[in-house]
């Protein structure tokens, strides 16, 4: 049994099935009464995204196949106007569109690198206060 079930057994007896131990500041360690709560696992899990103490993005996706460092790379030679989206996706293993929603911020925002806000293909694309496509103009 760990310091933050007991502490709180001591001061509020048993713990009900189904429930846990909350740590409201999200300090692990920190197990004065005042700090712990007592929460459904879901909501425990709710805590824990909101306070950032489990984060699921970025390279820690189950299912990223670039790193942070990477993703910035690609944002930076994009923006030098040296490469292509063709170019980035091949050299970085991944498709165009992933590339595209990279540079323009649709994905991976948290890792830095600037954002293009123009459309990427040079393209009739969507204006975006309404989101209404644009044809040629």
């Amino acid at each position: 049994m760990n310091a933050s079930r007991l502490v709180w057994q001591h001061f509020h007896g048993d713990i009900p099935a189904g429930m846990c131990i909350n740590h409201k500041n999200g300090v692990k360690d920190d197990n004065r009464p005042s700090n712990l709560e007592l929460v459904t696992y879901s909501e425990n899990l709710r805590h824990a995204y909101a306070t950032r103490l489990k984060h699921q993005g970025g390279e820690t996706t189950p299912g990223a196949k670039l790193l942070d460092v990477e993703v910035k790379e690609i944002r930076q030679l994009y923006a030098s106007r040296r490469y292509r989206l063709k170019d980035l996706a091949a050299r970085f293993g991944v498709t165009m569109q992933t590339v595209s929603k990279i540079v323009r911020g649709e994905r991976r925002t948290e890792q830095g690198g600037p954002i293009s806000r123009e459309n990427p293909r040079g393209k009739p694309g969507r204006d975006p206060r309404t989101g209404q496509f644009v044809g040629a103009p």
